[in-house]
């Protein structure tokens, strides 16, 4: 799924040893309110590449930006069962409304 101007908080952003040019983060975003009027965020796995990788080689834990382009992805590893999901940010900017 293809995403396009999504805010999140950007937390443990570290430049990947073993991938050329990529960022890897975890990120959390605000999914609104739940039916007792609690806010909920998710958490995600993220990798910025692309247009988003030199930006993100300044994050630091807390940023808030937008994410203008990236991807949600399942991959699923039949050895162990088990289902990833990872958000692929190609290019953002910072939240300027959180300044």
């Amino acid at each position: 799924m293809k995403l396009g101007k999504v805010k999140a908080t950007v937390f443990e952003a570290k430049k990947e040893e073993n991938r050329k040019n990529t960022v890897a983060a975890n990120i959390s975003t605000y999914e609104g309110k739940d039916q007792n009027g609690n806010n909920q965020y998710c958490s995600w796995r993220a990798r910025f590449v692309g247009d988003a990788y030199e930006k993100a080689l300044g994050l630091s834990d807390k940023d808030r930006i937008v994410i203008s382009k990236g991807k949600i992805e399942n991959n699923y590893n039949k050895d162990k069962e088990r289902l990833y999901v990872l958000v692929t940010v190609f290019d953002f900017d910072y939240d300027e409304e959180s300044e």
